[in-house]
Formats: structure tokens, sequence, C-alpha cells
């Protein structure tokens, strides 16, 4: 789709059954997609096409639940919801490494770390990418018990700072149908601040480029479908109006416009919904 004009610039069978997880790179010529059958596909995309570039193997056993490109375009993570998570060099094609864990995965903007949940489901754990070797672990960041990949609850979503000195986890509170957003200081392993209960989040969380404003999908009709805060001082930045239950979130580069997949439009964070 054409973000300015509505129009649909391309559709092509993404090859792996029913589509779970999507990312595009950074440079937008290429686009992972994982499937329901464990299939990790990467597509080179133009405005009018798209060209199967390889078959990322071995694949998940499972639902490939997330998949993300580090800033560079040439590394990427998936993660399935039963067997962890798996790095791929994607320039040229292969995995790098893997390890269990579970749900989320998050790189830092210059792909020298990433984080994703411990193998326990309560911790997270951030890796150095040079060797994927742990540096660092948040203990006893949810306090929930492990769901199933259905159900409420858990560590829901993971986003890091680009300077990876803070960790935003959106987790289960006590039960699996109440939760919590927080920031966590990596070198302490300590939680700064918590910025939202709430009955219902889905999970879905996003830090701006300059790691100045965090935002969170909400899903609790009728309620707002989002939140943004300031990082450094939890102030809240920006409400959206009530709406029909906000699932996916993305901050645009500046931290000024935010998307949330609901019934809700594009936002301008600082004026309202975008034409």
């Amino acid at each position: 789709w054409d973000a300015r004009t509505g129009a649909e610039r391309s559709f092509f069978d993404a090859g792996v059954g029913q589509v779970v997880s999507i990312a595009v790179s950074p440079d937008g010529a290429r686009l992972l997609a994982g499937g329901d059958g464990g299939a990790v596909k990467l597509w080179a995309i133009t405005n009018s096409n798209a060209r199967l570039e390889a078959t990322l193997a071995p694949g998940h056993q499972s639902f490939v639940m997330g998949v993300v490109f580090d800033d560079s375009g040439e590394v990427a993570a998936s993660v399935g919801g039963e067997d962890g998570v798996r790095l791929w060099s994607v320039a040229p094609q292969g995995e790098v490494a893997a390890w269990t864990a579970g749900l989320p995965i998050a790189f830092t903007d210059d792909g020298s770390h990433i984080a994703t949940t411990g193998a326990d489901g309560s911790s997270i754990v951030i890796r150095r990418t040079s060797d994927w070797q742990p540096e660092a672990t948040l203990a006893d960041v949810a306090s929930g018990e492990h769901p199933s990949v259905d159900r409420w609850g858990w560590i829901g979503g993971v986003a890091m700072t680009p300077a990876g000195d803070r960790v935003v986890v959106v987790a289960s509170e006590e039960s699996d149908t109440a939760g919590s957003v927080s920031i966590w200081d990596t070198s302490t392993g300590k939680r700064l601040n918590t910025l939202l209960r709430d009955a219902y989040l889905k999970g879905a969380v996003d830090v701006s480029s300059d790691g100045r404003l965090v935002a969170v999908a909400v899903c609790n009709r009728p309620g707002p479908t989002a939140y943004v805060w300031d990082v450094e001082t939890g102030e809240t930045v920006f409400v959206s109006p009530k709406g029909d239950c906000g699932q996916a979130i993305d901050l645009d580069p500046s931290g000024r416009l935010l998307a949330v997949q609901s019934l809700e439009k594009v936002k301008d964070i600082e004026t309202g919904p975008v034409p």
C-alpha cells in the first residue's frame, strides 16, 4: 500500500500458509513473512511486484509469531510459538544463532544487541549480536503464569532504546488478564518506572528512534487504543481517543506520527487524527 494515497501497490501470495508475521527491511527493499506452518520466507519487493529471494531453513515447527530486521537489514530474527528464537544472516542467507526463548524480540537501532524473553518466560535476556552471548538478564519481569499463545499475559512485548540502556516491557501482573508497561535499566537490571497498569494490554510496544518516546497498544474496549509516554520522566504525552482494541503500534522515526492497528487512523501526536 502507498501510505500517502491509500492505493494498493502490489498483491502476492507470501508462500507461508496463513501469514502470521511480517517485517519490512530498513531500506524498504525486502520483506520477511512468517506463517502458521513454521516457514519464514524472504521477498524482494518493488512498487509493482515481489520476488522470492530465499526460504530460510530449517524453519520453526509451528506458528512464526514474530519477524524483525536489524538496522542494517543484514540480520533478521524470527520467533516460533513453541521453539524459540532463530537468528538469520539474510545477506547472504543462513541461520547464525538459536536459543530457547519466548515470543517478543527486539534489536537496538545499531544492531549491536537483541532482547528476548528467557527460557523461563518471566525474564528478559539481552545478548550481544557480535557473538550472541548474554550480556544482561532482567529477572522476574513478569509475575503471571506462562500462558498458551492465544491467552493474555506473560511477557507480551519488548522494545529497546537506541542506546540499549533501557528496555520497555509489556508483561503480566499476577494474572493472565492484568498487565503493566514498565521501563527497566539494562545495566542494573532494576525497574525504573511503571507507566501503566491495565486489564488488556496486547503486548505491542515501540520506542521512537531518538529514544525519547514509548508507545503501547491497549485492547480495553471501549477505551483508548494507545498511550505515548516520555521515557525519561514517565509523563503521559498522548492518549488516543476511545476506539476498537489497539493491537499493533508503530512510531515513525521523528516520533511525531503514531500508527495503531485498530479501527482508528494514523494520528499526529500533537494534533490528532491525520486526514
